[in-house]
């Protein structure tokens, strides 16, 4: 199998989470948090693939098992796991920059995925609105 270029593991990540999400939300009931996290989060990295690092919100959280299963073997993808091996919620853009860097953990990887929603634009909008007050 030739191996993907960040390029193209960042399209097909795209694709494949935004199909997925679609899917999930067609055949499947909602996502809760609860149904979420529950069932295993154990994954095994193949050295040999490139990495892919999701870094998001709830959101994300719901679709992270199911893209992975649709990129077996092409690449790893992973995300950041709080300390009961359950996958971190890493909320919006202010918490996720203040975590970057113990997110990233000091390793090399070929795409780094970001999808923190609109949660920021609510912190964002209140200022705006305090802003235009007189």
């Amino acid at each position: 199998m030739m191996a993907m270029i960040p390029d193209q593991i960042a399209r097909s990540l795209f694709m494949t989470s935004l199909l997925t999400m679609g899917m999930a939300a067609a055949q499947e009931p909602a996502y809760t948090p609860v149904q979420d996290l529950s069932g295993s989060w154990s994954y095994t990295r193949d050295p040999k693939l490139p990495n892919v690092l999701i870094l998001g919100d709830s959101i994300s959280i719901g679709y992270t098992r199911l893209v992975r299963r649709r990129l077996l073997q092409q690449v790893n993808i992973e995300r950041p796991m709080d300390s009961e091996r359950t996958p971190a919620n890493c909320g919006d853009t202010r918490a996720g920059l203040a975590h970057l860097k113990e997110w990233l953990g000091g390793r090399k990887w070929d795409v780094i995925y970001f999808n923190w929603g609109l949660s920021g634009t609510n912190s964002l909008r209140s200022r705006r609105r305090r802003s235009w007050r007189c």
